[in-house]
């Protein structure tokens, strides 16, 4: 190999060995106990620090277009993580988080 010595490539074994990827079932897209994915989580914060959030504003923070932060709040309310009370107008967010 260079300069026609015969070298094995010691740093490939440990590579190799070690594993470069997660041998786990879980996704690598949750995050934490909670079954949720990084753009939830980010949402759920959010919401949290401001219950009084519009979806547009969400979207904004989150950079994320409405219609995804539509999508993601039903899976949301659904898993029960989410809801909203009091109405769409002048509704408010309720996370069921710690």
């Amino acid at each position: 190999m260079l300069f026609g010595a015969k070298h094995e490539l010691l740093n490939r074994n440990l590579h190799i060995s070690m594993g470069q990827s997660d041998t786990t079932d879980s996704s690598k897209c949750q995050n934490g106990p909670l079954d949720v994915t990084l753009e939830e989580k980010a949402l759920l914060e959010f919401v949290k620090a401001n219950p009084k959030a519009t979806q547009e504003q969400i979207a904004e923070h989150i950079g994320k277009s409405s219609r995804t932060v539509k999508r993601i709040t039903a899976n949301l309310c659904q898993k029960g993580y989410l809801k909203r009370e009091r109405g769409k107008r002048n509704g408010v967010w309720i996370t069921n988080l710690c």
